[in-house]
């Protein structure tokens, strides 16, 4: 997919070791898109146009949505 939209939320160091993060609106090739956390990416480095892949986040049982950058091939 591509990043069409982003935005980053920060969190305050006292609010846990997760800290700031990622979320962007992603079109898929399928003509969908899907709002989901981005995940392996500097912050500084998120921008819209870039090529992101699946990587889901399993958590608690759950599997969550979300992209991290695309390998080059």
């Amino acid at each position: 997919g591509i990043i069409t939209s982003f935005t980053i939320r920060q969190v305050a160091p006292s609010a846990g070791p997760r800290g700031s993060y990622a979320v962007a609106l992603v079109k898929l090739n399928e003509r969908v898109s899907v709002f989901a956390r981005l995940v392996d990416f500097p912050l500084e480095s998120v921008a819209a146009g870039l090529k992101v892949s699946f990587r889901p986040i399993v958590s608690e049982g759950q599997t969550l949505i979300a992209f991290g950058p695309r390998a080059s091939y």
